[in-house]
């Protein structure tokens, strides 16, 4: 399969409401005008995902900020691979209508926030800088505290795409996944331990999806980041919603540049066994070994969504597009499967 890539920039959507080109980018090429969208506020759905991982600390904290018209769903998760357990806090707000202050482009200064009594966010982008502040002084059983800046510089790549449903061309999913990110300064407190962020061993992802989804979807998602011999590496590996058959969302990062890869598939008997991931070229091999479960189920008629996210470590080796070979070792990551109606 020849993927398309966009090179420069692109309005996203035509005036019938249909994309103008299905495509990945390694710039966040995409223009995204919501109100170009054919469909009520309530079937758009708009997120910020982040997650820190520092595997010398061995915990993930991830961070959602997201706006699905009828509500808008905050959670902070704790994912501590010491004690193998996964804690998480949410919040919805209903009738947000899009009214959070998500911004159109991922490529744009801008800055969001929310306030519950159950914790707050602040995520800021300036320039080449993201800025997470997280204060969830009751967060249980340890109140966490990040302060923490990150460097997004203007020549990293990152894998963009903008794809439809086969079923309804007006639906469409547009994405940007910012792999190993490195920190500048700060730091991340849980409990009573206060961890400077350290360049060479924390990183962070960034999960940016803006679009018009069709009711009833499940999706696969892989993603990891850490360094190879002091280099940042990572990948981004997904499928099983929206018409992939032009594009794909699958990449590896060596040192801030793309690789891309082609279709992949993933295997398993149970979700806490080990993973297989291939793609079809022969490029990539890897095995993930599951340490700590992440699973909700919810069920509110309206909302059913059923999440298995695993996270543990990834082995294996991906050839970089001018043939060299990368072996991975125990890269920090996640695994996810998920059903979603909403």
């Amino acid at each position: 399969m020849s993927e398309r890539e966009i090179l420069k920039p692109t309005i996203l959507l035509k005036d019938d409401g249909t994309l103008t080109e299905e495509g990945f980018a390694r710039k966040p090429y995409f223009i995204y005008e919501r109100e170009k969208i054919k469909a009520s506020k309530i079937r758009i759905k708009e997120w910020d995902y982040y997650a820190i991982l520092d595997k010398s600390k061995n915990y993930v904290v991830c961070m959602t900020f997201s706006d699905l018209g009828f509500a808008g769903l905050f959670a902070l998760a704790l994912i501590d691979y010491k004690t193998k357990k996964a804690i998480q806090s949410d919040t919805i707000k209903l009738l947000t209508l899009h009214k959070t202050g998500l911004s159109p482009s991922s490529n744009i200064d801008n800055t969001i926030s929310f306030s519950s009594p159950k914790f707050s966010f602040k995520f800021s982008k300036n320039g080449s800088q993201r800025h997470i502040e997280v204060n969830a002084p009751n967060f249980t059983p340890n109140p966490i505290f990040i302060d923490a800046i990150f460097s997004q510089p203007d020549d990293k790549e990152t894998i963009n795409i903008a794809t439809s449903w086969e079923e309804n061309r007006k639906a469409f999913y547009l994405n940007e996944k910012a792999i190993a990110m490195t920190p500048l300064s700060g730091f991340v407190q849980i409990g009573n331990r206060k961890d400077d962020i350290c360049i060479d061993k924390s990183t962070l992802i960034l999960d940016w999806g803006r679009g018009r989804w069709t009711r009833e979807n499940t999706w696969y998602w892989a993603a990891a980041s850490g360094f190879y011999n002091d280099i940042p590496i990572g990948f981004n590996l997904g499928y099983g919603f929206s018409d992939r058959s032009k594009v794909s969302e699958n990449a590896f990062f060596f040192n801030n540049r793309l690789h891309k890869l082609n279709k992949v598939e993933f295997k398993f008997n149970s979700y806490m066994d080990n993973w297989e991931i291939k793609d079809n070229e022969g490029r990539l091999n890897l095995t993930f070994k599951p340490v700590v479960p992440r699973i909700s189920n919810t069920n509110l008629a309206i909302i059913v969504s059923k999440q298995n996210q695993i996270f543990g470590y990834f082995d294996g080796k991906v050839k970089l597009d001018n043939g060299e070979e990368i072996k991975i070792t125990n890269l920090m990551g996640f695994a996810e499967e998920v059903y979603n109606k909403w």
